[in-house]
């Protein structure tokens, strides 16, 4: 009896390890799946289209066109899209999956991807220029409708904002050339206007407001306290200091007397070069220097002025 038990049980072990890798795994249903990034857009916006084979396997050797595109396949076997969203209005985007199903033979499906491109919602202006400056606080006002200023988000792509309440915002960029303000209400886009980014003009150097070139009265010109530098109609208040120049002219035998000056003002270094300041003489300003508030520091160019 003991030995027929062995002989079954052994039977039996020998059985299980013949079964051992015949065992066929067959898909009894495929489905083509499609999914979208959204079905709402702004302008300028895209989505992205995922398409694919439900119970996928390399055999199914899937081939999937979006809007006519062919559309490659990634290691999970769903092709991704990104296509322009277009213009306002709804929009439909064909896809068309084709596939050899379980049994060997060839399926298509067809499915529709429908989308809706909205009209921004949000006004975005900047309150002085039509482009943002580098490193200064650019005033900018946005409103959105939709939502309260809990709902309402404000985010810049090249810098950082400042809320000052109320829709008013101060913009800070320090680099690139471009920057996009975006609204959104509750996460969703409503608006976004793209700017230009510039630096400041250089600032320019000047004798009591005098252009350089200019023919100036010889007692107006002695009376003015020193060199200014300033942005001449520049809507930003920005405060610039000379830090330094040298100032020159010819005495009245016909020599160069000269002083280098530290700071704005002419000072006793440059009294002997204002005794000379006469008619008829040329008094040339060199070497200007000038520091902005955030501790920038600029050349600028010489002066000249005819006194008369």
């Amino acid at each position: 009896f003991q030995n027929d038990v062995k002989t079954s049980e052994n039977r039996t072990v020998a059985m299980f390890h013949e079964q051992v890798g015949k065992v066929v795994v067959r898909y009894d249903a495929f489905a083509a799946i499609v999914g979208q990034s959204s079905n709402y857009v702004m302008p300028g916006q895209k989505i992205t289209i995922n398409a694919g084979v439900g119970a996928f396997s390399k055999a199914a050797a899937p081939q999937i066109t979006i809007n006519g595109q062919g559309a490659p396949l990634g290691a999970d076997g769903q092709a991704v899209l990104d296509i322009a969203g277009g213009g306002l209005g709804k929009h439909t985007v064909p896809v068309v999956i084709r596939f050899v199903d379980q049994d060997g033979r060839p399926q298509t499906v067809t499915k529709n991807v429908e989308y809706t491109v909205g009209q921004a919602n949000a006004s975005i202006a900047l309150d002085k220029m039509n482009v943002l400056y580098r490193d200064i606080a650019n005033p900018i006002t946005v409103a959105a409708s939709g939502g309260g200023a809990d709902r309402v988000q404000v985010s810049i792509s090249n810098g950082r904002l400042d809320s000052k309440g109320g829709g008013k915002y101060d913009a800070w960029v320090s680099a690139g050339q471009e920057a996009t303000i975006t609204v959104s209400v509750d996460g969703k886009v409503a608006g976004a206007s793209q700017f230009r980014v510039r630096d400041i003009p250089k600032p320019t150097a000047s004798v009591g407001g005098y252009a350089s070139g200019d023919n100036v009265n010889a007692g107006a010109f002695r009376a003015q306290p020193g060199v200014i530098a300033w942005i001449k109609d520049f809507p930003f208040d920005i405060k610039y200091t000379v830090t330094g120049f040298t100032i020159s002219t010819d005495d009245d035998g016909g020599d160069i007397i000269d002083a280098k000056v530290a700071g704005n003002q002419w000072g006793s270094a440059a009294r002997n070069v204002m005794a000379q300041v006469k008619p008829g003489k040329t008094v040339y300003i060199d070497e200007i220097r000038a520091q902005a508030e955030n501790g920038k520091s600029f050349k600028l160019p010489s002066l000249v002025y005819y006194i008369k």
